[in-house]
């Protein structure tokens, strides 16, 4: 059986990630497209103070690395991508 239950990690992401949206008045929920989006917006970097040095919303890295591994989860990009892995390919071979 899977375990479905978030992780201490992704809990506390999703707390500062919530904090961040209440001080900013953001009123997205998880699961719908506007959510999505704003999780990429963090995954791009467009959210510096959230994840950017001299954040008030973040104590230490760790928490950082939640929030980006929460934003990964919730952007929809796992699904669209999969484990896409590159092919391998030869490399030519000088004369």
């Amino acid at each position: 059986m899977l375990n479905l239950l978030p992780s201490k990690q992704e809990i506390r992401a999703r707390q500062i990630i919530q904090v961040f949206m209440d001080t900013n008045g953001m009123d997205s929920k998880p699961g719908t497209d506007e959510y999505e989006i704003f999780m990429r917006r963090i995954l791009w970097g467009e959210c510096p103070e959230l994840t950017g040095e001299g954040s008030i919303f973040v104590n230490k890295q760790e928490e950082i690395d939640y929030i980006f591994d929460y934003a990964w989860k919730h952007s929809g990009y796992k699904d669209m991508v999969g484990n896409y892995r590159e092919q391998e390919e030869k490399e030519a071979i000088f004369p």
